[in-house]
């Protein structure tokens, strides 16, 4: 129950300082022999991992912390936007680190779980990861047509505001790089009215 709360505090709340607190207790309570099933061993890591990644700027501990979470999640399909999470968050990692040939070999790796995968919000994380991979690539015109798919899923804005911000942020910054100034302000005036 506690890794489901955990995922909730990080996933859902954003809140670092609470999950970082959740986070001791569960290694408290594995340290003194409760045992996981698996997945939420994995689930456990994964969000441990993101917590690295977000509050502590830690990228090697979050990629060691996802990469085992992500060995313990099954492999049948309906884990599938699961594991496309956590591919999407280790490719990002590594495009930060500027590991770009490794981000790419993540995405590349993994783009048959994207086409399987029903998740709107995980394939928009993977569609957006993408996109600032080839960014970082200099492949400015494909990261705009990728992240322009990512942008139109259906009540992205509102479902999954974070992502929607991210996604416009990394287009205006592409749109700028181009000196395509005109289109690079109509996305800005769109960020800005989500903000008000």
């Amino acid at each position: 129950l506690k890794v489901c709360i955990f995922e909730f505090i990080i996933g859902a709340l954003r809140d670092f300082a609470e999950g970082t607190v959740m986070l001791i207790q569960i290694e408290k309570d594995l340290d003194s022999g409760i045992q996981l099933e698996p997945y939420y061993k994995g689930l456990f890591n994964v969000n441990k991992g993101f917590i690295e990644a977000a509050y502590h700027v830690n990228y090697d501990d979050a990629i060691r912390s996802m990469s085992e979470g992500l060995t313990l999640i099954p492999s049948t399909k309906e884990y599938n936007a699961e594991k496309l999470r956590i591919i999407s968050n280790i490719a990002q990692y590594h495009g930060l680190r500027g590991e770009i040939s490794i981000a790419n070999q993540w995405i590349d790796k993994w783009k048959s779980i994207f086409e399987q995968s029903n998740s709107i919000v995980h394939n928009t994380l993977f569609v957006f990861a993408s996109g600032a991979i080839l960014h970082d690539q200099g492949k400015f015109e494909e990261a705009i047509a990728l992240l322009r798919k990512a942008k139109n899923y259906p009540n992205l804005s509102v479902d999954y505001p974070t992502l929607y911000h991210v996604i416009l942020r990394k287009m205006i910054e592409i749109l700028v790089k181009q000196y395509h100034l005109k289109e690079a302000q109509k996305v800005l005036d769109e960020y800005e009215d989500l903000l008000k």
